[in-house]
């Protein structure tokens, strides 16, 4: 048997006001992670918080001048892909 789930909403809590809080444009991709993780925190997101939290740690190496593109962390996409 399959099963398709067009629309997820009856089943999870998408989020979508929590969504347009979050920021992607801080100076560095650690700080946005880091604001992020505030955002979750004030909604009582756990789940959001930890994804945050863990990527803002992979991606602080990349605070440097001048910043490198997200993407070439290979450990950070594959860590996204898999969330």
């Amino acid at each position: 048997m399959t099963v398709f789930v067009r629309d997820g909403a009856s089943i999870t809590d998408l989020g979508q006001e929590l969504a347009g809080e979050y920021v992607f444009d801080a100076s560095t991709p650690s700080e946005a992670c880091n604001k992020n993780a505030e955002v979750a925190r004030k909604h009582s997101r756990r789940d959001h918080e930890d994804f945050f939290v863990s990527l803002g740690l992979l991606l602080s190496s990349y605070n440097e001048c001048p910043p490198r593109a997200w993407g070439e962390n290979a450990l950070a996409c594959s860590f996204i892909k898999q969330m």
